[in-house]
């Protein structure tokens, strides 16, 4: 049986690595991407994304970039530079459609980042299965058909570790690397994760001292940037969300469960309630909310652990969110299971090879747990949602892409392409 399994493993491995292979699986993910896409393509949106709409329909009719003092009395500033770039589509088009289909091609560059990533570090066998895996995953396919920022987030991120890493000599590639890097953390604040993680295996590369000078000097321009632009329009300096202190808000008053119950905390009576809410504006809110979270959790900082450990499975349990992005009233149970299955056969996938390669792992692979770790770690002193865990999901494909090859296939350093 285990010589069975073996040989199928081989050979799948051997199968996928080639390149025909490759770019027919490739094929056939970008085709169903389309097929969601245009299936979704007058759905209405959820979560964050009919506030994201909202705000990019008004700037692009006012010919404004977003935040301006129409937004000071708002709940909070929330991904302006994706909030503009819808704004760029809806002006240009006058729907959101467009958007849907840059997903696509975002989505594209999101998974050559991934394959020349695990190419440069572990081998080609490991950057066809890391392919194969992401392409694999429903998640991966039903993202592009939503307006929510997963897809934009994460290709910013993954092209700056392309970026960053293309090089020993170019200065110019780190420059535009700490660009889209300060992009992303314009449209999530996690995105200080990413830079940490690429610092560190900077580092590790022993590269020289002006490349780390070359991406910390572009992404500060672009944070000041967008902050300049925000003081100038709203009186406050504000480089990417305000959303911290609402977020933290949902996680430290008495009932208080690991998730978001905006209805229970925020509505008269409960922890959150500010009264003449409308006459505040954002940086108010978010110091308040800021202010009682933190004398709550200095109240009872053993509960607000509790909470944070709490989160996690809260965090993992499921990938449906991009069901719940399109604001699917009735969901099947085949369809919630297709979803699902992968996702968890991942998750115990992901375990296995954290137990296989411990001992052994590479520094790309630990530089990416260090993301991870940074990453999720972040993310469980708020309130979360299933869907704040698919930034991380590239980091369980990789480390499962590499134990497969290290425990089936030819050994990653023999296959490695010289860089």
């Amino acid at each position: 049986m285990v010589s069975a399994i073996d040989s199928i493993v081989a050979k799948l491995t051997d199968l996928v690595s080639r390149r025909s292979s490759l770019v027919t699986v490739l094929l056939v993910w970008t085709v169903a991407q389309v097929i969601a896409v245009l299936a979704g393509w007058d759905r209405p949106q959820g979560f964050d994304a009919p506030y994201y709409m909202e705000q990019a329909a008004a700037h692009a009719a006012a010919g404004t970039l977003y935040p301006t003092a129409a937004n000071l009395f708002d709940t909070y500033i929330q991904a302006p530079s994706y909030i503009n770039l819808l704004a760029v589509v809806y002006r240009l088009t006058g729907g959101y459609q467009l958007m849907l289909l840059l997903n696509i091609l975002m989505a594209l560059v999101t998974v050559y980042c991934l394959w020349w990533l695990c190419r440069r570090f572990l081998g080609c066998q490991v950057a066809a299965w890391a392919v194969l895996l992401w392409c694999l995953l429903p998640s991966n396919v039903l993202a592009s058909a939503s307006l929510l920022t997963e897809v934009p987030y994460l290709m910013f991120g993954l092209l700056a570790c392309r970026l960053a890493f293309a090089g020993s000599r170019q200065l110019a590639a780190c420059l535009a690397a700490g660009i889209v890097l300060g992009l992303a953390q314009t449209i999530r604040p996690i995105a200080v994760a990413f830079l940490a993680a690429i610092l560190l295996m900077l580092w590790l590369e022993r590269r020289r001292w002006h490349h780390f000078v070359a991406i910390l000097l572009t992404y500060g321009v672009v944070l000041t940037a967008s902050g300049l632009y925000s003081q100038a329009t709203t009186g406050h300096f504000v480089a990417s969300s305000t959303v911290g202190g609402y977020d933290l808000m949902y996680t430290a008053y008495d009932g208080a469960d690991g998730g978001q119950h905006p209805w229970a905390v925020f509505a008269e009576g409960g922890a959150g309630y500010i009264a003449d809410e409308a006459t505040v504006d954002f940086a108010a809110k978010d110091s308040i909310w800021r202010s009682r979270s933190i004398e709550w959790i200095s109240r009872h900082p053993v509960r607000y652990l509790s909470l944070c450990f709490k989160r996690l499975p809260m965090l993992l349990k499921s990938d449906t969110w991009v069901i719940g992005a399109l604001r699917v009233e009735t969901v099947p149970l085949w369809a919630k299971l297709a979803v699902n299955v992968p996702w968890l056969l991942l998750l115990a996938a992901f375990v296995v090879s954290l137990c296989w390669l411990r001992a052994s792992a590479s520094r790309l692979l630990w530089v990416l747990m260090l993301y991870a770790f940074l990453g999720v770690g972040a993310t469980c002193l708020f309130g979360v949602e299933t869907r704040y865990h698919h930034p991380y999901v590239f980091v369980m494909i990789v480390w499962t892409a590499a134990a497969i090859c290290r425990r089936w296939a030819v050994s990653p350093a023999t296959d490695a392409v010289s860089h």
